[in-house]
Protein backbone atom coordinates (compact mmCIF):
# COMPACT_ATOMS: atom_id res chain seq x y z
CA UNK A 1 0.00 0.00 0.00
CA UNK A 2 1.34 3.88 -0.15
CA UNK A 3 1.48 6.35 2.58
CA UNK A 4 -2.10 6.38 3.11
CA UNK A 5 -5.22 4.25 2.48
CA UNK A 6 -7.21 4.17 0.45
CA UNK A 7 -7.21 7.47 -0.68
CA UNK A 8 -5.96 11.06 0.26
CA UNK A 9 -8.78 13.38 1.51
CA UNK A 10 -8.88 16.44 0.24
CA UNK A 11 -6.82 18.83 2.54
CA UNK A 12 -6.38 22.19 0.38
CA UNK A 13 -9.32 24.17 2.81
CA UNK A 14 -8.30 22.77 6.08
CA UNK A 15 -5.21 23.25 8.92
CA UNK A 16 -4.02 19.72 9.21
CA UNK A 17 -3.10 19.00 12.88
CA UNK A 18 -0.67 16.94 13.90
CA UNK A 19 0.68 15.14 17.24
CA UNK A 20 4.15 13.60 17.85
CA UNK A 21 4.70 10.98 19.98
CA UNK A 22 6.27 12.80 23.02
CA UNK A 23 6.70 12.95 26.93
CA UNK A 24 3.34 11.86 28.61
CA UNK A 25 1.89 11.28 25.41
CA UNK A 26 0.01 14.61 25.51
CA UNK A 27 -0.20 15.45 22.46
CA UNK A 28 -2.41 12.74 21.54
CA UNK A 29 -4.42 12.94 24.45
CA UNK A 30 -5.17 16.75 23.12
CA UNK A 31 -6.34 15.28 19.90
CA UNK A 32 -8.81 12.93 21.33
CA UNK A 33 -10.54 15.64 22.36
CA UNK A 34 -10.85 17.27 19.34
CA UNK A 35 -11.65 14.54 17.65
CA UNK A 36 -14.60 14.02 20.11
CA UNK A 37 -15.50 17.55 20.46
CA UNK A 38 -16.03 18.66 16.70
CA UNK A 39 -17.51 15.02 15.67
CA UNK A 40 -14.34 14.00 13.11
CA UNK A 41 -14.24 10.55 11.85
CA UNK A 42 -11.75 7.96 10.16
CA UNK A 43 -11.23 8.82 6.86
CA UNK A 44 -7.67 7.26 6.18
CA UNK A 45 -5.14 5.17 7.50
CA UNK A 46 -1.37 5.42 7.07
CA UNK A 47 1.17 2.34 6.28
CA UNK A 48 1.69 0.03 9.85
CA UNK A 49 4.46 -1.34 8.94
CA UNK A 50 6.22 2.06 9.90
CA UNK A 51 5.34 1.64 13.62
CA UNK A 52 5.65 -0.45 16.30
CA UNK A 53 2.83 -2.89 15.69
CA UNK A 54 -0.46 -2.06 17.78
CA UNK A 55 -4.28 -2.59 17.28
CA UNK A 56 -7.52 -2.21 19.17
CA UNK A 57 -10.94 -1.98 18.51
CA UNK A 58 -13.38 1.33 18.53
CA UNK A 59 -16.37 2.36 17.60
CA UNK A 60 -14.78 2.90 14.02
CA UNK A 61 -14.10 -0.61 14.01
CA UNK A 62 -9.99 -1.99 14.43
CA UNK A 63 -7.70 1.70 15.15
CA UNK A 64 -4.19 0.92 13.28
CA UNK A 65 -0.93 3.11 14.59
CA UNK A 66 -1.34 6.62 12.75
CA UNK A 67 -4.96 7.51 11.04
CA UNK A 68 -6.59 10.54 9.80
CA UNK A 69 -9.10 12.00 10.79
CA UNK A 70 -11.65 15.25 9.75
CA UNK A 71 -15.42 15.55 8.73
CA UNK A 72 -16.63 17.66 5.66
CA UNK A 73 -17.81 20.63 7.88
CA UNK A 74 -14.65 21.15 10.09
CA UNK A 75 -11.89 23.53 9.60
CA UNK A 76 -9.11 20.97 10.55
CA UNK A 77 -7.86 17.09 9.63
CA UNK A 78 -6.22 15.37 12.45
CA UNK A 79 -3.90 12.86 12.40
CA UNK A 80 -4.21 10.31 15.52
CA UNK A 81 -0.88 7.99 16.11
CA UNK A 82 -1.39 5.50 18.89
CA UNK A 83 1.85 3.34 18.19
CA UNK A 84 5.87 5.14 17.96
CA UNK A 85 7.79 4.95 15.04
CA UNK A 86 10.22 2.12 14.67
CA UNK A 87 13.94 3.09 14.86
CA UNK A 88 15.13 1.41 11.73
CA UNK A 89 11.90 3.24 9.60
CA UNK A 90 12.23 6.87 11.04
CA UNK A 91 13.92 8.29 8.29
CA UNK A 92 11.56 6.59 6.16
CA UNK A 93 8.89 7.57 7.88
CA UNK A 94 9.60 11.75 8.13
CA UNK A 95 10.80 11.19 4.29
CA UNK A 96 7.15 9.94 3.25
CA UNK A 97 5.39 12.33 5.70
CA UNK A 98 6.81 15.74 4.04
CA UNK A 99 5.96 13.78 0.55
CA UNK A 100 2.16 13.18 2.04
CA UNK A 101 2.43 17.04 3.25
CA UNK A 102 3.24 18.18 0.13
CA UNK A 103 1.17 16.49 -2.04
CA UNK A 104 -2.41 16.92 0.31
CA UNK A 105 -1.25 21.17 0.34
CA UNK A 106 -3.02 21.37 3.39
CA UNK A 107 -3.89 25.15 4.10
CA UNK A 108 -1.23 24.99 7.33
CA UNK A 109 0.33 22.75 9.64
CA UNK A 110 0.19 22.45 13.46
CA UNK A 111 2.48 20.13 14.94
CA UNK A 112 1.94 19.10 18.82
CA UNK A 113 4.35 17.76 21.16
CA UNK A 114 5.02 17.28 24.64
CA UNK A 115 8.13 18.97 26.35
CA UNK A 116 9.77 17.14 29.65
CA UNK A 117 9.28 19.94 32.32
CA UNK A 118 12.30 18.21 34.50
CA UNK A 119 14.39 19.30 32.08
CA UNK A 120 13.78 22.78 31.94
CA UNK A 121 16.76 25.26 31.46
CA UNK A 122 17.19 27.69 34.11
CA UNK A 123 15.85 30.81 32.29
CA UNK A 124 12.71 28.74 31.22
CA UNK A 125 11.85 27.86 34.83
CA UNK A 126 10.16 31.25 35.36
CA UNK A 127 7.97 30.51 32.10
CA UNK A 128 4.43 30.43 32.61
CA UNK A 129 3.96 26.84 31.38
CA UNK A 130 0.11 27.50 30.69
CA UNK A 131 1.17 30.56 29.09
CA UNK A 132 0.60 31.37 25.21
CA UNK A 133 3.85 32.98 24.30
CA UNK A 134 5.77 34.05 20.93
CA UNK A 135 9.13 33.00 21.09
CA UNK A 136 12.32 34.58 20.02
CA UNK A 137 14.17 32.22 17.48
CA UNK A 138 15.19 28.76 18.24
CA UNK A 139 17.25 26.81 16.09
CA UNK A 140 15.81 23.86 15.06
CA UNK A 141 18.81 21.84 15.72
CA UNK A 142 17.79 23.29 19.13
CA UNK A 143 17.21 20.00 21.66
CA UNK A 144 13.87 19.64 22.81
CA UNK A 145 13.49 17.09 25.29
CA UNK A 146 10.91 14.48 25.38
CA UNK A 147 9.60 15.66 22.30
CA UNK A 148 10.25 12.53 20.06
CA UNK A 149 10.69 13.27 16.28
CA UNK A 150 9.86 16.75 16.38
CA UNK A 151 13.45 17.79 16.07
CA UNK A 152 14.26 15.53 12.94
CA UNK A 153 10.41 16.35 11.15
CA UNK A 154 11.35 20.28 12.20
CA UNK A 155 15.22 20.05 10.52
CA UNK A 156 13.83 18.04 7.44
CA UNK A 157 11.41 20.77 6.59
CA UNK A 158 13.80 23.72 7.14
CA UNK A 159 16.89 21.83 5.20
CA UNK A 160 14.49 20.92 2.77
CA UNK A 161 16.51 21.75 -0.77
CA UNK A 162 13.52 23.78 -2.20
CA UNK A 163 11.25 26.10 0.01
CA UNK A 164 8.36 24.47 1.80
CA UNK A 165 5.10 25.32 0.39
CA UNK A 166 2.95 24.89 3.47
CA UNK A 167 2.99 27.09 6.63
CA UNK A 168 3.99 24.82 9.22
CA UNK A 169 3.99 25.26 13.48
CA UNK A 170 4.63 23.67 16.73
CA UNK A 171 2.81 24.35 19.42
CA UNK A 172 5.21 22.66 22.78
CA UNK A 173 3.82 21.71 26.18
CA UNK A 174 5.97 21.58 29.22
CA UNK A 175 4.60 18.15 31.37
CA UNK A 176 5.11 15.78 33.39
CA UNK A 177 4.28 12.03 33.23
CA UNK A 178 1.46 11.02 35.42
CA UNK A 179 -2.62 11.87 34.85
CA UNK A 180 -2.34 14.24 32.09
CA UNK A 181 -5.54 14.56 31.28
CA UNK A 182 -5.87 17.97 32.44
CA UNK A 183 -2.75 18.72 30.42
CA UNK A 184 -4.70 17.35 27.86
CA UNK A 185 -7.43 19.78 28.32
CA UNK A 186 -5.52 22.95 28.41
CA UNK A 187 -3.34 22.06 25.19
CA UNK A 188 -6.92 21.69 22.93
CA UNK A 189 -8.05 24.81 24.37
CA UNK A 190 -4.86 26.43 23.33
CA UNK A 191 -5.25 24.86 19.79
CA UNK A 192 -9.00 25.64 19.82
CA UNK A 193 -7.63 29.50 20.36
CA UNK A 194 -5.02 29.55 17.60
CA UNK A 195 -6.73 27.94 15.13
CA UNK A 196 -9.81 29.51 16.31
CA UNK A 197 -12.26 26.74 15.89
CA UNK A 198 -14.84 28.03 18.41
CA UNK A 199 -15.63 25.09 21.06
CA UNK A 200 -17.87 25.91 23.50
CA UNK A 201 -17.58 22.55 25.00
CA UNK A 202 -15.36 19.69 25.49
CA UNK A 203 -16.51 16.27 25.12
CA UNK A 204 -14.56 13.15 26.71
CA UNK A 205 -13.52 10.69 24.98
CA UNK A 206 -15.03 7.19 24.23
CA UNK A 207 -11.70 6.22 24.97
CA UNK A 208 -11.47 7.69 28.50
CA UNK A 209 -14.14 6.02 30.28
CA UNK A 210 -15.87 7.80 33.32
CA UNK A 211 -13.82 5.83 35.75
CA UNK A 212 -10.70 6.77 34.16
CA UNK A 213 -10.29 3.50 33.11
CA UNK A 214 -9.67 3.38 29.53
CA UNK A 215 -6.57 5.64 30.14
CA UNK A 216 -5.03 3.69 33.56
CA UNK A 217 -6.98 0.22 33.48
CA UNK A 218 -9.27 -1.33 35.68
CA UNK A 219 -8.80 -1.08 39.73
CA UNK A 220 -6.31 -3.36 40.82
CA UNK A 221 -7.51 -7.10 42.75
CA UNK A 222 -6.33 -5.99 46.01
CA UNK A 223 -6.55 -10.14 46.65
CA UNK A 224 -3.00 -9.88 45.07
CA UNK A 225 -1.76 -8.58 48.07
CA UNK A 226 -2.95 -10.68 50.58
Amino acid sequence: MGFIYPKTPSLSNKTLVIPIVSVANVSQLAVDLLIASLDLTREAIVDPTFFIPATSSSADGIVTPLELYSSSTSPIAVFQQRSPVLKAQKQNFIASLLTFLKEARPAAILFLTGMDMSQRADSEMLLDKNALQVPTFIPWDSPIPGAGLTNKILSSIADATEKWPIPTAALLHFVLEGDNTEDARLFASIVDKVLNLGIDEWKMPESWLKDGSGLFGGPVDQSLYG
